[in-house]
């Protein structure tokens, strides 16, 4: 996979950020998260980008479905990240937090003040680790597995 330099993101979206090249559809707007872990969902539901890109569809990946089979071919692994796709590009783990911040798409004072933390690259991957590790842990106490095995995966 290749990645988009920040002056190729912000090119083609008037923004700034770091994204992975995959199969994205590109006219649409896609978050897949997983839906059992608290920070992912919270994060899902602060998204508001319909202004800024139209719709975006939110895909919880431990339904499974095309998206995430056609991320996991692609060789993304959920458990490390999110993964938002637009424009033809799918964005992964702290790069997909890093295109929503900066397009504007979290909603909310809560949402703007988490945009303006991950806004910055250097921010995001320093906080990202953190945001995975607290992932990790919720779904620990939760008693939840991992997507890899609720999802079959060997």
């Amino acid at each position: 996979m290749t990645r988009v330099s920040n002056a190729e993101f912000s090119q083609s979206h008037g923004t700034r950020s770091n994204g992975k090249s995959s199969r994205a559809k590109s006219g649409e707007a896609v978050l897949v998260y997983d839906g059992e872990c608290p920070l992912c969902s919270h994060f899902a539901r602060l998204v508001r980008l319909r202004s800024a890109i139209g719709t975006v569809r939110l895909v919880d990946a431990r339904d499974g479905g095309p998206e995430v089979a056609r991320l996991r071919a692609a060789g993304f692994d959920l458990d490390r990240g999110n993964v938002f796709s637009f424009g033809g590009r799918d964005y992964f783990g702290e790069e997909a937090v890093i295109a929503i911040a900066v397009m504007g798409g979290l909603g909310g004072p809560a949402g703007r003040a988490i945009a303006w933390t991950l806004r910055s690259p250097r921010r995001a991957r320093a906080l990202y680790p953190l945001l995975r590790a607290g992932r990790n842990l919720a779904l620990r106490i939760k008693g939840r597995p991992q997507l890899a095995e609720h999802l079959g995966e060997p």
